[in-house]
């Protein structure tokens, strides 16, 4: 998912999300299986190309199915993202890497 600055959104297009503040948001992850609940949790953040995955960890939340939401507003800088995830379930829990990349602009 790219990820622009605020002050680089179109004042038309973007003007509603603009307007709620809505976040960034993706699609739940697919093809996980398992017995609910499942629990999502941010494993880990790596950053390249002048990305600070602290800052960009802190930020970014992920929801109960799996969906990722990112705040417009942010302070993370211009970089690429990658995110792993921990998914746990009673009395099961797994890492998977590397499953999704932002890029901040």
């Amino acid at each position: 998912m790219e990820i622009p600055q605020i002050e680089d959104l179109d004042e038309v297009v973007d003007a509603l999300r603009v307007k709620n503040n809505a976040p960034w948001v993706t699609q739940p992850i697919q093809g996980i299986e398992g017995t609910d609940p499942m629990i999502y949790s941010i494993e880990e953040v790596t950053a390249t190309e002048g990305g600070d995955a602290m800052i960009f960890k802190q930020e970014l939340r992920i929801i109960g199915n799996g969906s990722f939401y990112y705040p417009l507003e942010h302070k993370a800088p211009a970089g690429k993202y990658v995110v792993s995830i921990r998914v746990t379930n009673e009395g099961y829990s797994r890492v998977i890497k590397d499953i999704y990349t932002f890029v901040v602009k």
